[in-house]
């Protein structure tokens, strides 16, 4: 495939993973050979029709930055493994649904007792995920977790995308911390490699994310201020900030 007919098959993809769109868009942009003017027009378009996804926006901000390499250090994450190394000995830990770096560093450990309430309906791909691995855990509905943070150890939640002062997740993130730190039950937030964002970049994906009027209760994300989170796991760095992506 010609790259350029690559590059728009990537643009019109839906549902894609984000490693994969990182992955295919950095292989389109390589065999395209273009100089900085063109990959940043490349990169433009593309975040046009991916506007919501942190890694796309991670690796243009890289690749117009002059750092070719960014695709390889989201393919070698291993926030994961930071995950499951943190952990206490049989901690019990509740976590929103949908988080795939979570789960997989969750499914590393078989001394957990793992508590997953819903977001989106993601709960029982999770649930699934785990018990694959042999890794206890239950279900939670949502208006429930104020009971469940009395059996538990931590809460977990996955950032979609992070700045240096708030964090975009998955809908639900938001008053799952608020209840676990009026609780007193300490909340970490894992953010993994190529989620770290400029803060303006930040609010160019959130305003995306608003941009069609949908009230806020019928989003699936939301955002939230740092200060909600005990720790943040950060398996990479934030990207360089390249204004000229957002720029008009």
């Amino acid at each position: 495939m010609h790259p350029i007919e690559h590059l728009r098959y990537i643009a019109r993809a839906r549902g894609a993973d984000p490693r994969d769109l990182v992955r295919e868009t950095a292989y389109a942009l390589e065999a395209l050979h273009c100089g900085p003017a063109e990959k940043l027009v490349a990169c433009r378009r593309i975040l046009e029709r991916h506007a919501d996804c942190a890694p796309l926006w991670w690796l243009c901000s890289h690749l117009v930055c002059g750092h070719d390499d960014a695709a390889d250090l989201i393919d070698a994450d291993t926030t994961d493994r930071l995950l499951a190394d943190a952990l206490a000995a049989e901690a019990k830990v509740l976590t929103l649904a949908g988080g795939a770096t979570v789960a997989a560093g969750l499914g590393r450990r078989g001394d957990l007792q793992v508590f997953v309430t819903d977001s989106r309906h993601y709960g029982s791909a999770t649930i699934q995920y785990l018990e694959r691995r042999d890794v206890p855990c239950e279900p939670v509905q949502p208006e429930a977790i104020a009971g469940a943070l009395s059996e538990v150890d931590l809460v977990v939640i996955e950032a979609d995308a992070i700045s240096p002062t708030r964090a975009i997740t998955r809908i639900g993130g938001q008053v799952l911390a608020i209840v676990a730190q009026a609780v007193g039950v300490p909340v970490w937030l894992v953010a993994p490699t190529g989620t770290g964002l400029a803060d303006q970049v930040l609010t160019a994906i959130n305003s995306h994310l608003r941009a069609e009027g949908v009230a806020s209760w019928d989003l699936d994300h939301e955002i939230c201020d740092l200060s909600l989170f005990d720790r943040v796991i950060a398996g990479g760095v934030i990207a360089p900030f390249a204004p000229e992506l957002i720029s008009r």
